[in-house]
């Protein structure tokens, strides 16, 4: 089971999780104060805006990144089809990351808090205003307090996406992706198209996983076999 198909099966079917939990609370909780409380814990989770907020954050990042997964976990990997979901994938991860997006997100978790109206979800909290000892020579003193949506855009979503966006970048270079494309070439397909016409292979072919490899691996060598 995928984080997506599990996120979305809690979202689709919501009132039954809280109903499920609610009910072993109040039916094994009195006796085992660890469940009762984890219980409670949970409830309350399932009922704030800290909840909903980053469950349809992650809901519109999965839709992105679960058909790059899908692919990459396939048996007979298309390679040159997930080399370009990947790239697909990091050009739709920067596009989320825009106000337009998060008021977006933050409209579906209204529209989800009015759809349950027996449930009272809690806001996001305001951060506390901190009194500051102003020391010599600086020139602020307390610390402005921060509105709860635009602290949760910038601390947890936008933080979220870059994390994201920097690990596919980091996980897939051009170098990788030039070995990836030397791999693809190995496929049933593509050998068979190649022994069609042996002249289709592309002048650089195998020219990156032999620099990656090359104490093992010679061009001609690999190009001739």
């Amino acid at each position: 089971m995928s984080h997506a198909y599990a996120l979305n099966t809690v979202l689709d079917v919501y009132d039954k999780v809280y109903q499920t939990i609610e009910e072993v609370r109040n039916i094994d909780g009195g006796s085992d104060f660890k469940l009762g409380a984890d219980c409670n814990g949970l409830l309350s989770y399932l009922t704030s805006y800290r909840f909903l907020m980053t469950a349809l954050s992650f809901k519109k990042i999965f839709e992105i990144l679960e058909p790059l997964t899908r692919t990459l976990q396939a048996r007979d990997i298309d390679i040159l089809a997930a080399m370009y979901l990947v790239n697909s994938a990091k050009e739709s991860i920067v596009a989320l990351r825009t106000e337009e997006t998060f008021e977006n997100i933050f409209i579906l978790a209204k529209e989800f808090d009015d759809k349950y109206e027996n449930e009272e979800f809690e806001l996001l909290r305001t951060t506390k205003k901190r009194k500051v000892r102003k020391m010599d020579g600086e020139l602020c003193s307390d610390e402005v307090e921060q509105n709860p949506i635009q602290k949760f855009k910038v601390d947890t979503y936008f933080v979220a996406l870059d994390i994201i966006k920097t690990q596919i970048s980091q996980r897939f270079t051009n170098k990788t992706i030039e070995v990836m494309k030397d791999f693809a070439l190995l496929s049933i397909k593509r050998i068979k198209a190649l022994k069609k016409n042996p002249k289709s292979i592309p002048i650089d072919a195998f020219k990156a996983v032999c620099l990656v490899y090359n104490t093992l691996l010679k061009l001609e060598d690999v190009r001739r076999e």
